[in-house]
């Protein structure tokens, strides 16, 4: 598009609005300006510092907007769903089958999408599942020392890890892992407090203890202060580094070689009790270059081969896939996504714009299109052709353009 001559832009002296955002618009020629992003009469327009232009959105290439953050997720961060025109969401697949699509968002909102607007479904950002345990059977390679399995507090499904005083819980991966993504949930009264031990090849060890702050055993280390409710814990590791976050907040970070090798979660003495759930282990590796679509349905496996056929089920375990010689069975250990024959409906509905949400935790951004209805101070509300009308937290938004 082509940046449009001055007669088009009206140059209004307006103050900057009580609810409008600071910003930063960037030309088509890529120049940037900054200012404020507020609706106008004629639709979303944006309001230059200083020389107070005004720019409606069809005219730039995309608004930004500083300091965006995720918020605590709400959903096990397992997937990505694709939408027609490069939409796409972060959460959690509930159930494919071939009429519909159920998916957890990652604010927590369950949305049911016919299958003929969905594209394919995939795991984020290069990283592969390993392992996910979320408790709803005793656990099969773990060992428990007085832990047990509860009801009280679930992040997802209906039972969670329950620690108290002293009771643990082991697991010993059955192959170190060099360089990938530890993540569990956990939920703990104001009284509770527990130990997570990470083990690493080489008799290294990080402890993270979580009670009414948490810190882990280095000095000088970050802490954060400790809160009543669920919480997100997240070690990163490499053959370079190691980090370990509580709520996408870093504790601390440290170089050398992190090959994971274990996990220990127990309760500390004389403290109330705290739960642990959605356990999940990603190993980290690159994508290649996935091979041009055929039109048909295919299951793109982690070595980069495809698989193709009607899938005719998923879910958070895994795939299946019927084939000209029967159906076959993949756990996501094993697939990198799933994409499906081009025949989706286009979505009706009036859309202005495009929206990138950052969801944080290492996840790629939402993208949506919609009718952008308004920005408060706290919240934006969008008009989805899919998912109706739905509120976000204002934070959340990293940028705006034209719906094109």
């Amino acid at each position: 598009m082509r940046w449009p001559s001055l007669c088009f832009i009206a140059a209004v002296c307006l103050g900057q609005g009580e609810d409008t955002p600071s910003a930063e618009a960037v030309l088509p020629s890529g120049a940037t300006m900054q200012g404020w992003f507020r609706p106008g009469a004629k639709g979303w327009e944006f309001l230059s510092r200083g020389d107070k232009l005004v720019v409606p959105v069809s005219a730039l290439h995309e608004v930004r907007f500083a300091g965006s953050q995720g918020t605590l997720p709400k959903a096990r961060l397992l997937h990505r769903l694709l939408l027609a025109r490069t939409e796409s969401l972060v959460g959690e697949l509930v159930e494919l089958n071939e009429k519909q699509v159920r998916f957890l968002t990652s604010w927590g909102q369950p949305i049911t999408v016919p299958r003929a607007q969905v594209c394919g479904i995939e795991q984020p950002r290069d990283v592969l599942t390993v392992a996910l345990e979320d408790f709803e059977d005793p656990p099969q390679d773990w060992a428990l020392s007085g832990a047990s399995l509860a009801t009280e507090h679930v992040f997802a499904g209906k039972k969670s890890l329950r620690v108290q005083g002293g009771q643990a819980a082991i697991w010993k991966l059955s192959a170190r892992l060099a360089q990938g993504r530890l993540s569990a949930c956990f939920f703990q009264e104001d009284a509770a407090a527990a130990e997570v031990t990470c083990s690493f090849e080489g008799d290294k060890a990080i402890r993270i203890k979580l009670g009414r702050l948490y810190e882990v055993d280095q000095a000088g280390a970050a802490f954060l202060t400790g809160s009543r409710g669920w919480h997100l814990l997240q070690v990163e590791f490499s053959t370079e580094s190691v980090r370990v976050l509580v709520d996408d907040r870093v504790l601390t970070a440290r170089r050398g070689a992190w090959a994971l090798s274990g996990l220990r979660v127990a309760g500390l003495p004389a403290t109330g009790p705290s739960w642990f759930d959605s356990v999940h282990l990603a190993r980290r590796d690159p994508a290649p270059p996935h091979p041009p679509s055929t039109g048909q349905d295919e299951v793109w496996l982690a070595e980069g081969d495809q698989v193709f056929g009607s899938i005719v089920q998923a879910d958070a375990r895994g795939l299946v896939v019927q084939g000209r010689f029967g159906k076959n069975v993949y756990a996501w250990s094993q697939a990198r996504g799933a994409y499906f024959a081009a025949k989706q409906a286009a979505p009706t509905g009036a859309r202005d714009v495009q929206l990138w949400l950052t969801v944080g935790f290492g996840m790629p951004p939402d993208r949506l299109l919609g009718k952008l209805l308004a920005m408060g101070k706290e919240t934006l509300e969008l008009e989805h052709s899919i998912l109706g009308k739905i509120a976000f937290p204002r934070k959340r938004l990293e940028k705006v353009a034209a719906s094109r």
